[in-house]
C-alpha cells in the first residue's frame, strides 16, 4: 500500500507538470498574439500618419517602399506575389491579413497586409509589411542575440523552478505536519 508521502509527491508532481505546461502554452500564445497586435498597430499608425499628412497638405507624402514596409495607392502597383496572395477587394478597411508567400525568386516571405481608408480622399491605401524568412532566421541565431535570449530564458526558468519548489515544500510541510 502506497504511503501518504508517495501519494502527495505524485499529486504535487502532476500539479507542477500541469503548471509548467500551462505556463509554456500561455507564453506561446501571448508572444504570437503580441506580435500580431504590434504589427497591426504599426501598420495602422502608418495609415493614420498618411491620413494626417493628407488632411494638412492636401496630398499624400512620398510613399514608403522598402523591403519591410511599403504603401501603395493602387492594387496594380503591388508586387504580383503579394497582389495574388490576398483578397484585396474583399478586405475590409482596418483589417489586417497575414500569410506566408513566395516572391518571384522563390524566397519565402511572411507578409502582413492592411487596407486603410484615407478619409478625406475617400480612398484606400494598401500598407504591407514583409519579412524575408531566411534573413530573419540568420538574425535570430546570431550568437550575441542567442546568448542574450538564453540568459533571459535561464533566469526565467530558474525563478519558475524556485517558486514551484518553494510552493511544493510549503504545501508538503503543511500536509504532513498537523495543525495545532
Amino acid at each position: 500500500m502506497p504511503s501518504i508521502k508517495q501519494e502527495v509527491v505524485k499529486l504535487l508532481s502532476g500539479f507542477v507538470i500541469l503548471l509548467i505546461f500551462m505556463f509554456a502554452s500561455l507564453m506561446y500564445l501571448n508572444v504570437k498574439h503580441g506580435i500580431r497586435i504590434d504589427t497591426k498597430n504599426t501598420l495602422t499608425y502608418q495609415g493614420a500618419l498618411l491620413d494626417k499628412s493628407y488632411s494638412k497638405a492636401g496630398t499624400l507624402p512620398v510613399l514608403v517602399n522598402s523591403e519591410i514596409l511599403s504603401v501603395y495607392t493602387e492594387i496594380e502597383n503591388i508586387p504580383l506575389y503579394i497582389k495574388g496572395g490576398f483578397p484585396w477587394s474583399d478586405m475590409e478597411n482596418g483589417t489586417m491579413s497575414e500569410k506566408q508567400l513566395y516572391d518571384a525568386l522563390g524566397n519565402s516571405r511572411y507578409v502582413y497586409a492592411l487596407k486603410y481608408m484615407i478619409k478625406e480622399m475617400n480612398k484606400s491605401v494598401y500598407i504591407i509589411s514583409s519579412y524575408d524568412d531566411e534573413l530573419e532566421e540568420k538574425i535570430r541565431y546570431e550568437s550575441s542575440i542567442q546568448k542574450g535570449n538564453i540568459r533571459h530564458v535561464l533566469v526565467g526558468v530558474t525563478l519558475i523552478v524556485i517558486t514551484i519548489l518553494s510552493f511544493v515544500k510549503i504545501l508538503y510541510w503543511r500536509l504532513l505536519n498537523p495543525v495545532e
